[in-house]
């Protein structure tokens, strides 16, 4: 019987937490799915595990690869998807049991594309940290929702809290090589859909790993959440123009990300955040973000260099200070 909803899972050395997360999926009370694993070149006993769940349960399919970046699995994972619908998470989070049965009947009562439900972010244990997203469950337009998820504390930029029709995903492949590949691909999908299903009924638990890749100090791959924030600027002149103050609030809150990951100045990228938050000031101190955000980005517009030294220094004195 084809699967009514393709569920992909890129490892890569992931032995730690690919048990809860696979554990969550064949514990779907939506039976009709496959588990599609993509192993991407793991070292450590991560393949080992996911082989285990392979013989436990038919619906877990593994295909293994040469290390190609989270991109490129999900990606290969597309083309291994057998149904109409498709998910994603990652392989050190894990999901509510009713989370796919939820989406799925939403996306077929409310007549979308599109389902989203909350993230619940958790510390390394799973103790709750907060929820990001709607309080209520509801249908929105495709430009509420790409509002929302520029507000940075609406809905996620993740695909992995969504449920798709896997035909979206066609003419947008996810950018092998970039870090915050989400950032790239997921506004242009949900444009794409009319209307959005959201709801608050079921739950991603995103796990705040400190170990991950967006979790890292600054690096030059860093540089590539401001790319795709430019890149959709430019999108949203053309297609939404009412929403462009909208991004470059969001390219502000990048610029101050990527500066504040810094553990010292790196001068050759003092033109890149000099350019950009310049552009941006005035619209993001018309926005709604903390005193002390605005305060950073006035001193990140006179001095980025200076405006991370001082960063530090509070930083420093506050976490003595607790």
């Amino acid at each position: 019987m084809k699967p009514l909803v393709s569920i992909i899972v890129p490892v890569y050395n992931d032995e730690r937490y690919v048990k809860q997360c696979l554990d969550s999926l064949i514990n779907q009370l939506l039976e009709e799915i496959e588990i599609i694993v993509v192993d991407d070149g793991s070292t450590d006993n991560s393949k080992v595990i996911c082989e285990q769940f392979v013989s436990l349960d038919d619906r877990v399919k593994l295909v293994c690869k040469e290390n190609g970046g989270l991109s490129d699995a999900r990606n290969t994972g597309l083309k291994y998807a057998n149904a109409e619908y498709v998910g994603f998470i990652d392989s050190d989070d894990y999901v509510d049991d009713d989370f796919y049965k939820i989406l799925y009947e939403g996306i077929q009562s409310k007549d979308v594309q599109l389902a989203v439900a909350q993230i619940k972010k958790t510390d390394d244990v799973g103790n709750v940290l907060f929820c990001a997203g709607y309080d209520q469950e509801r249908v929105i337009s495709n430009e509420e929702a790409m509002q929302s998820m520029l507000s940075v504390k609406g809905i996620s930029n993740s695909v992995c809290n969504k449920l798709f029709r896997k035909d979206l995903f066609s003419e947008n492949p996810f950018p092998v090589g970039k870090l915050y590949e989400d950032e790239y691909v997921a506004y242009r999908i949900v444009d794409m859909c009319p209307k959005v299903f959201y709801t608050n009924s079921a739950a991603y638990y995103y796990r705040t790993n400190q170990t991950g890749i967006t979790h890292h100090s600054f690096s030059e791959k860093e540089v590539d959440r401001i790319e795709a924030s430019l890149i959709r600027i430019d999108y949203l002149t053309e297609k939404h123009p009412n929403l462009v103050d909208d991004g470059k609030r969001y390219l502000m809150y990048d610029c101050l990300t990527a500066l504040s990951k810094m553990q010292k100045y790196e001068s050759q990228y003092n033109k890149l955040f000099t350019k950009n938050i310049r552009a941006c000031l005035y619209v993001y101190l018309c926005g709604k973000s903390s005193i002390g955000a605005k305060g950073f980005a006035i001193l990140a517009a006179i001095s980025p260099k200076y405006a991370l030294v001082l960063f530090r220094i509070v930083k420093k004195l506050m976490k003595g200070g607790g």
